[in-house]
């Protein structure tokens, strides 16, 4: 049984049950609107967690098999009450699923997730080998004009998603200190090519597109692609390094055929890349999570 936690209106989560029940693999959904305002306890450390769903007492057992996508919405909900209690839920969860040493969870919250900060993300990517963009993060109108004399593109300093767009020098002409810090990253000319980590696995799709976000060009064109062995070995490496079962990587491959790292993503809503290559994504994490553990 794997048990799938998130939000019953997150697409990626939605997918994920639709394509277990598709193949005949028996999952559970449970979802945080209910969590949030139940009767629930989750003791510490690795012992199993216990809510109530009405008069119907339900265990999430330590030893269980997840996949997890824990999103908080406390900063949205209108009570202060249950914006408390939400803040309170996914904390506890978070901690016991930290805990649930004998489980198998996709992925742990506390692990390795850097990419809350743009400039931090990109800094410890390239100590780690990989070729990242150069990019700049101010306040200073001037430094931030002058970075976009060459082609550049504005991108969320945070991790929160956000579409990118291109920048020139006459877009900080009126720019003020306290409008920012911006961060820029120069721009590369070339394909996108999204792969997604699964355990030892890596599963890409080359993106052909003539804007400078191809998430909103309903014209590109999407195909399967073989990543370079030497490059899938530091991926897959740097994915268990960084505790992660299950990444995103984003890149763009240049005219010289050199793959410049934008962004790993720790829990990627994979669900529109996952269909354009048959399920294939979610068959690996299936794997993972009922493979017979020795």
């Amino acid at each position: 049984m794997i048990t799938a936690i998130g939000l019953s209106t997150d697409p990626t989560l939605r997918h994920f049950v639709a394509q277990c029940r598709t193949s005949g693999t028996e999952v559970e959904l449970v979802d945080l609107h209910d969590l949030a305002l139940a009767d629930w306890m989750f003791p510490l450390p690795g012992q199993d967690a216990i809510w109530r769903d009405g008069e119907t007492e339900r265990h999430l057992p330590a030893a269980g098999r997840y996949y997890v996508r824990p999103i908080d919405l406390s900063s949205v909900v209108e009570s202060r009450r249950d914006s408390l209690s939400w803040q309170s839920m996914v904390q506890a969860l978070n901690a016991w699923l930290e805990s649930i040493g004998e489980a198998i969870v996709i992925n742990r919250p506390g692990h390795f997730q850097d990419n809350g900060s743009k400039p931090l993300h990109e800094a410890l990517l390239a100590r780690r080998g990989f070729l990242v963009p150069p990019s700049l993060t101010s306040s200073d109108a001037a430094a931030l004009s002058a970075f976009a004399r060459a082609p550049s593109i504005v991108k969320t300093i945070s991790g929160a998603r956000a579409d990118c767009w291109g920048v020139t020098p006459d877009d900080f002409a009126a720019f003020r200190p306290e409008s920012g810090p911006v961060h820029l990253q120069r721009r590369v000319e070339g394909a996108d090519v999204r792969a997604h980590v699964v355990g030892d696995s890596v599963l890409a799709l080359r993106i052909d597109s003539e804007a400078t976000d191809y998430r909103i060009d309903g014209e590109a064109a999407y195909a399967p692609v073989t990543l370079p062995d030497a490059l899938t070995e530091r991926m897959t490496r740097t994915a268990r390094d960084m505790g992660l079962i299950f990444s995103g990587w984003d890149f763009k491959v240049d005219r010289d055929g050199q793959y410049w790292l934008l962004e790993a993503n720790p829990m990627p809503g994979y669900n529109s890349y996952d269909k354009r290559l048959d399920g294939s994504i979610t068959a690996a994490l299936v794997a993972l999570l009922t493979e017979v553990r020795r």
